[in-house]
Parts: C-alpha cells; structure tokens; sequence
C-alpha cells in the first residue's frame, strides 16, 4: 500500500514554497512568485501539474528529484548523502519520514534510515523577504564509523533558468562575474583552499537569460560556509534542472 501525498506550503508577501509532505524525501513542487492565499493542495492536481514522462531506455519511473535525492531510488546524478561504512555497506541509504511539521513560515522534516543507522533533519524557513533558508543535518546512529563524503541539499531550477553566473576574481578585484550557459551536463564550481577566497565565491546565480539587476528570473543560491565548497548546477537528460551547494569533504574529514 503506498502512502497519499500530501504538501506544506510557506509563503512571504513576494514567495510561495510548496513541497510535499508524506513518508519520502520532500520534492520541491513550486518554489517561485506568490500563490493565491485559496491556494489548493489538492494531492491530484498538484501531481498532474508537476508529472514528468518517462522516457524510453531508461527506468520503469520517473526517479524523484528530492531535497535529497538518493541512490537508491536510481538517482543517477550526484546524491544527497554520500558515505559508507569501513565495510563498504551503507553507501545508499533510504529515507523514511519519522516526522514532519509546518507552521506557515517554516516546514520541518526528519527522515531515518534503520537499517543503515542514518537519520536526517531538514528545515526550510521563508522570511518576509521571500528569502529560502535551508538546514540540514545528518547523524550517524549506528555503533560504528560512518565516513561522510558530501552532504547536499538540491533545489529544482525551472527549464527557463538557463543560464547562471558565479563569482571570481584576484585580491583588490574580487567578485569579478562569470556567465555559463546550461545545457545538459553539470557546471561545478569548487573553492579547495580551506576558506572562502577571492577566486571562488560560494555564491551562485541562475536565471532567465541575460538576466541583469533590472531584468529577468532569478534564483541565487549562498551557502553558509566558509571553507572548501562546490556549487553545482546540472541537467538532466530528461530536462529536469537542479543546484545544490555543498561542503567540499577531503578524504576521511569527516566520520
């Protein structure tokens, strides 16, 4: 028996973010400009609206993009949790809700997976800015190492978001802007020196193109961190686009 979806809204007087509520990993199905306060999270329409084909050669199903996709659903891209046990085990984990909550302006959904022995918590708060804040967590609950290799959370880009600019420069010419064009492949950009620098800014902006203070969609994405980062921007085959920021992990830093 499967599980009916539900969905949690937060809205600011500009945003609207909608995701889904039920025993899988939230997936982001609206994150952009003001919904109507009779806004209906009727379960149907909503999954009409946002349903993917499923393209030929490829799975039986359209593999969910969550805020953090997995593995083991057959997501093929860069995953939400990477890691493993000294053993080699543990590497895929699956999450189930253990509990959720939402009050309006912030939404709260904590997953387990039992028999890897990992739990995570991620927290989405809209302020009044529309400004989308997002924490996450992961614990290791089992008795022995869990050796994390990255941990990020990704967002949906719509198709028309397709072009992005980050940051770069040199010491008295910082934040020098670049512009990339997407197309169906990853932009990864990587700060490696141990702190946030001039020629790599843990900042990133996608948007409609040519977009420009004045003009265009925009969603801009900073990660809170200040030491070895990785920004990624990528698109799938099936057209589905997404950006994650993460901690940029050496080998072993983190168990």
């Amino acid at each position: 028996m499967t599980s009916r979806t539900a969905f949690a809204a937060l809205h600011s007087p500009t945003t609207s973010l909608v995701v889904t509520d039920d025993e899988d990993v939230p997936r982001v199905v609206h994150w952009g400009a003001r919904l109507g306060d009779d806004l209906d999270l009727d379960a149907a329409s909503w999954a009409a609206a946002t349903d993917h084909p499923v393209p030929q050669g490829g799975l039986d199903h359209v593999v969910p993009l969550s805020l953090l996709p997995e593995r083991a659903r057959g997501w093929s891209a860069y995953a939400g949790i990477s890691g493993h046990r000294a053993d080699g085990r543990d590497w895929a984990p699956i999450l189930r809700r253990v509990s959720s909550s939402c009050d309006g302006t912030a939404y709260t959904w904590t997953g387990r997976d039992e028999r890897a022995g990992l739990t995570a918590t991620i927290t989405l708060t809209l302020d009044v800015h529309g400004v989308l804040r997002v924490d996450s967590s992961l614990t290791n609950d089992g008795d022995d190492v869990y050796t994390l290799d990255s941990f990020a959370t990704a967002l949906p880009l719509p198709a028309r978001a397709a072009e992005a600019m980050t940051l770069t420069g040199r010491w008295t010419k910082e934040m020098q802007p670049q512009r990339h064009a997407l197309g169906t492949a990853a932009l990864v950009r990587e700060g490696r020196r141990g702190k946030t620098s001039f020629e790599s800014s843990p900042t990133i902006a996608v948007g409609t193109a040519a977009f420009g203070e004045q003009s265009g969609e925009v969603w801009l994405a900073h990660l809170a961190w200040s030491g070895n980062h990785r920004l990624h921007v990528e698109t799938l085959s099936d057209a589905r686009r997404f950006v994650s920021l993460s901690e940029l992990l050496l080998p072993g830093e983190v168990r």
